[in-house]
Order: structure tokens, then C-alpha cells, then sequence
């Protein structure tokens, strides 16, 4: 189960198209949560 929030930047560039979306959380040992770098690819 993933929560994302506060996405900004170029996100209006990609809506309302079809993308491939990866998602890449910072390594940590047993943390409840971690910062991710959430990246959009055009197919």
C-alpha cells in the first residue's frame, strides 16, 4: 500500500496521459516510513 503526497513540480505535464510511474524509497532499516523519489516515464 502506497501513500504519496506533497508531489509537485512538473506534475501537470503528465496529466491526463498514460505513464509508467516508479517509486524509490531512501533505504532504511526498520522505519514505519521514508522519503521516495517518485518518477513518471511516457511509454
Amino acid at each position: 500500500l502506497v501513500h504519496a503526497e506533497n508531489l509537485g513540480g512538473d506534475i501537470d505535464k503528465i496529466s491526463n496521459k498514460r505513464v509508467w510511474i516508479g517509486l524509490f524509497p531512501l533505504r532504511g532499516i526498520e522505519l514505519e516510513s521514508s522519503m521516495c523519489r517518485i518518477m513518471a516515464w511516457e511509454p
